[in-house]
């Protein structure tokens, strides 16, 4: 018999039934609009800055060590253009077991600083040879004397080193003048000094040396290459030493 009470629990089990079935199929709240989102990451990154700044500087040491590798794999794959390229100017023993690469530019302090270091290299180290990258980035008068320099190179050889050292010590700027000067102290003829100065094949060393340095990861003098590990900045003659013994160990096996 259907009585009341019974009654009364069926009429509860069906709004509860009702009730369970309304919020299993109730409708879902609307999607956030893009002003939304933008809204709520707007917020967030004012109320926590240091999220910004950490990503930043993530992002940033991701880049730098993508182009070292690059870099890295680069020094490989370009060895003969870094170490044996005919146009570029050489010291110290020409057949030496272990090479220093420098790029370099003739207005830059930190160069000046490394003249005594290299040259005490030079001096001390009877195997070893010297390579000079001229990259003239500093100021206009740098691809001047740049020029002048590898005039002297491709006029006479045994002179570079000396020319090169005159002018690490000069200060101030470079015109024609005091370049024709400094050639002719070391025996060059003026003439033939102003003529191969203004060969347009120079620019095509120069515009080489400036791709290399991007390449391999090299925006800034001096820098140097020795074996297979580049030093970017002024380092000390002891550094220097140190890579170039490592460097002749590696050779050795």
């Amino acid at each position: 018999m259907f009585t009341p009470r019974r009654a009364g629990l069926a009429s509860f089990l069906t709004v509860s039934f009702l009730g369970l079935s309304f919020s299993a199929y109730a409708s879902p709240p609307p999607p956030l609009s893009r002003g939304d989102v933008e809204g709520i990451v707007k917020e967030y990154i004012q109320n926590h800055p240091e999220v910004l700044m950490q990503a930043l500087q993530h992002y940033q040491d991701k880049q730098k060590a993508e182009a070292a590798v690059q870099a890295q794999k680069t020094l490989v794959e370009r060895k003969k253009d870094i170490f044996h390229d005919a146009t570029a100017p050489v010291a110290g023993n020409p057949k030496g077991d272990v090479t220093i690469v420098e790029f370099f530019d003739y207005h830059c302090g930190y160069c000046k600083k490394m003249v005594p270091a290299v040259s005490k290299l030079i001096t001390e180290d009877k195997k070893l040879r010297v390579v000079f990258k001229e990259y003239p980035i500093l100021a206009p008068d740098s691809s001047l004397a740049a020029r002048a320099s590898l005039a002297v190179w491709r006029l006479k050889p045994e002179k570079y080193f000396a020319y090169h050292t005159a002018l690490m010590d000069h200060k101030g700027g470079f015109d024609e003048a005091m370049l024709v000067e400094e050639a002719k102290k070391i025996g060059i003829d003026e003439d033939a000094f102003k003529k191969e100065m203004a060969r347009p094949e120079l620019n095509d060393v120069l515009q080489k040396n400036q791709e290399l340095a991007s390449a391999i990861n090299v925006h800034g003098t001096p820098a140097f290459i020795v074996g297979d590990q580049l030093i970017g900045g002024a380092t000390s003659y002891e550094n220097l030493k140190k890579q170039v013994e490592d460097a002749r160990q590696k050779k050795a096996g």
